[in-house]
C-alpha cells in the first residue's frame, strides 16, 4: 500500500521540470528504484526557490528600481515594500493586484512625483498633499479635481516655479501673489484680471525687475 502511494501519478508540470533536470540519466530508472524521489526533487525545488527570492531582496536593496526586472510574478509583496520604502518609483514596476494605499503612502513620502504611478481609485487628497509637501513637482501629476486651496497653498509655499501646473480656476488673487511674492516670473500664469495687482507684489520682491514684462 504504501509503495503505491509513494508512485502516485506526477503533475504534468512537475514531470516535465524532472525530465529536463534528468535528462543526462535514465529517469524513469531512477523513479522506479527510489520510492521517495518526487519527494525529494521537490525539497530541492523549494531549495533553490528561497535562494532565487534571496538574490531578488539583495537586487532591490541594492538598486530598487531593478524591481522591474524580476520576473512579473515574482514581484510579491514583500519584495515590492522593500523596493518602495528605498525608491518611492519603484511603484511603478509593482503589479496591480500587489498595490495597496499603505504602498502608495510610503512611495509618495518617499518620492513624491511618484504619484504619477499611483492608480486612479488609490487618489485622495490626502495623498495627493502628502505628495506636493514631498516635492511641490508633484503637482504635475496630481489631477485638476483635487486641486484643493491647501494643496495649491503647498505647492507655492514649496518656493517652486509651479503656479502654471495648478488648475486655472484655483489660482486665486492671494496665490498669485504670493507666487509672484517668490519669483516675479510667476506673473506668466497668473490669470489676466489679476495682473493690474501685480506692481505692488513686484516692488515687494527686492530681487524683482522695476516693471512687470507685459
Amino acid at each position: 500500500m504504501k509503495r503505491a502511494r509513494d508512485q502516485r501519478e506526477v503533475d504534468p508540470w512537475w514531470d516535465t521540470i524532472i525530465q529536463h533536470l534528468l535528462s543526462p540519466y535514465d529517469y524513469h530508472a531512477l523513479a522506479a528504484t527510489n520510492t521517495h524521489f518526487h519527494a525529494l526533487l521537490a525539497s530541492e525545488h523549494s531549495r533553490r526557490t528561497v535562494q532565487r527570492y534571496e538574490g531578488h531582496f539583495r537586487k532591490v536593496q541594492n538598486h530598487p528600481l531593478q524591481l522591474a526586472h524580476i520576473p512579473l510574478a515574482e514581484r510579491i509583496s514583500e519584495l515590492c515594500w522593500v523596493a518602495v520604502t528605498l525608491h518611492g518609483w519603484a511603484l511603478a514596476s509593482v503589479p496591480s493586484k500587489v498595490i495597496t494605499s499603505p504602498l502608495c503612502w510610503t512611495a509618495v513620502s518617499n518620492n513624491g512625483t511618484s504619484i504619477c504611478y499611483v492608480p486612479r481609485y488609490l487618489l485622495t487628497s490626502a495623498l495627493c498633499h502628502a505628495a506636493v509637501i514631498q516635492d511641490a513637482w508633484a503637482i504635475e501629476y496630481v489631477p485638476s479635481n483635487f486641486h484643493m486651496p491647501a494643496i495649491c497653498q503647498s505647492v507655492v509655499d514649496g518656493g517652486r516655479w509651479k503656479l502654471d501646473a495648478i488648475d486655472e480656476v484655483c489660482r486665486t488673487l492671494a496665490l498669485c501673489m504670493a507666487a509672484v511674492g517668490k519669483d516675479w516670473r510667476e506673473i506668466r500664469s497668473v490669470p489676466l484680471p489679476y495682473h493690474t495687482f501685480f506692481p505692488i507684489a513686484v516692488s515687494r520682491n527686492s530681487d524683482a525687475p522695476l516693471s512687470v514684462p507685459k
